[in-house]
């Protein structure tokens, strides 16, 4: 009688192991997937940098070339207004 209870609590214990094994797994994996996310995303971070850079470096190209012909673009209305919120984009001091 006894080895028959011993029989059942070592079954017991090897359907629990292979629960165990079975959750580390999904667990492992779970890991591995968020990982392989953050790397993406990381990248992804990455690329979208370089293209504000980019972009940035434009728009200071642009600037230059507005606010050499500011004196003729006075002329137009709103230009100049523009012309002094993309400096402020330029140098930091916009409020965002």
């Amino acid at each position: 009688m006894r080895l028959g209870t011993v029989g059942s609590q070592l079954s017991s214990l090897r359907q629990k192991a292979v629960a165990l094994k079975r959750m580390g797994y999904i667990y492992q994996q779970r890991l591995e997937r968020t990982c392989s996310d953050l790397q993406k995303a990381e990248a992804e971070v990455d690329l979208l940098g370089d293209q504000v850079d980019t972009l940035s470096n434009f728009l200071d190209k642009v600037y230059i070339g507005l606010d050499h012909y500011s004196p003729i673009l006075q002329h137009y209305p709103g230009i100049m207004e523009v012309l002094k919120l993309v400096r402020k984009e330029l140098t930091g001091e916009s409020s965002s």
